[in-house]
């Protein structure tokens, strides 16, 4: 009873961390754009990922 506890508690951190880096990988791509306007008024988008 108390490995399988055990091993559900370690499952539940490992699953938790990987949200945590998605969610970090998800905000980094929402707040990485970089909006350039040139002369004429057009602006354009410079993503690092994409």
């Amino acid at each position: 009873m108390y490995v399988i506890y055990g091993f559900m508690e370690k499952a539940k951190s490992i699953l938790t961390a990987l949200q945590g880096l998605g969610f970090a990988c998800w905000s980094f791509d929402i707040l990485s754009p970089i909006f350039l306007i040139d002369i004429q008024q057009t602006a354009k988008e410079l993503n690092m990922l994409s």
